[in-house]
């Protein structure tokens, strides 16, 4: 997924960061989504399981705070915590914001909803609804609305919001607001 110029940069880069927020922009699912360990899409981040691992222990052996993934359209919408360690599981190093498409459907069928919110380190998932994800960010919190449309086939669609998920500053922990 990176060449070694690019971890090395990605690694330096983090390293040398001054910002309040540690954004890493992404176009595939981060965080484990394997099935009982069985890779489901060698085009995401688990076709480079190892890759993955040393990215999250070098986030988590430099204490890199406040770092937030934001994945882009995979036709589903989750919040994952992101953990260094054996499958995903130990030091809390993330959180990973994956949006969903605003338009087109979906491509896994919401039957499986319970399947991925069982996955240890997500924290929601959603595969009915299209829509977007709406970030305000203070020095303090990043907070994440995921809003949804009624209708993709209607313009005028009501959005309302699904959900919304937290990360205070310092803590590299994502929960969902009550």
């Amino acid at each position: 997924m990176l060449g070694d110029e690019q971890e090395t940069w990605l690694f330096d880069t983090l390293a040398a960061s001054t910002a309040a927020w540690n954004v890493i922009g992404n176009q595939v699912v981060f965080a484990d989504a394997t099935l009982n360990g069985a890779v489901l899409n060698y085009d995401q981040w688990d076709g480079y399981p190892l890759e993955r691992a040393r990215i999250m222990q070098h986030l988590a052996d430099s204490g890199v705070p406040n770092v937030v993934v934001l994945t882009g359209d995979i036709h589903l919408a989750a919040v994952a915590q992101l953990r260094a360690g054996d499958r995903g599981l130990g030091t809390p190093v993330g959180a990973e914001f994956i949006t969903t498409s605003i338009s087109s459907k979906g491509l896994i069928s919401d039957e499986f909803t319970d399947v991925l919110k069982s996955y240890p380190h997500l924290v929601d998932a959603e595969l009915t609804h299209r829509g977007y994800v709406l970030h305000s960010v203070t020095a303090e919190r990043w907070t994440a609305d995921y809003r949804i449309v009624t209708d993709i086939t209607n313009a005028d669609s009501e959005v309302t919001t699904l959900g919304t998920y937290v990360v205070e500053a310092g803590t590299n922990l994502v929960t969902k607001a009550s």
